[in-house]
């Protein structure tokens, strides 16, 4: 899975179910069904949202806690990082595109 899309489907579950709290990282992967061979991509995705502000994280590295900040919260109902400019929660895949 690309990093990109595990950071998207992150943001989305705790978007959708634990947007008010702390949640443990384990508990969203296993929700999103996130699953990956190695804790390094996951670990480095999660910085990168912690790094652009998108969500607040505190714990240990080996399951840290997770909150969606406000910019986490507008990013969700704007962009996505696979999509830019349609919105994570949506649910919806943009239109092809004639290249």
């Amino acid at each position: 899975m690309e990093r990109l899309t595990i950071a998207d489907l992150i943001l989305k579950e705790l978007y959708e179910f634990h947007r008010e709290e702390f949640c443990s990282l384990t508990k969203v992967l296993v929700s999103a069904h996130i699953f990956t061979k190695g804790n390094n991509d996951l670990l480095m995705v999660v910085r990168q949202l912690e790094s652009e502000n998108f969500v607040e994280l505190k714990g240990p590295d080996y399951n840290p806690l997770a909150k969606l900040t406000a910019e986490g919260i507008l990013f969700c109902e704007n962009s996505s990082y696979t999509y830019p400019n349609y919105p994570i929660i949506t649910h919806k895949i943009p239109p092809k595109q004639n290249l």
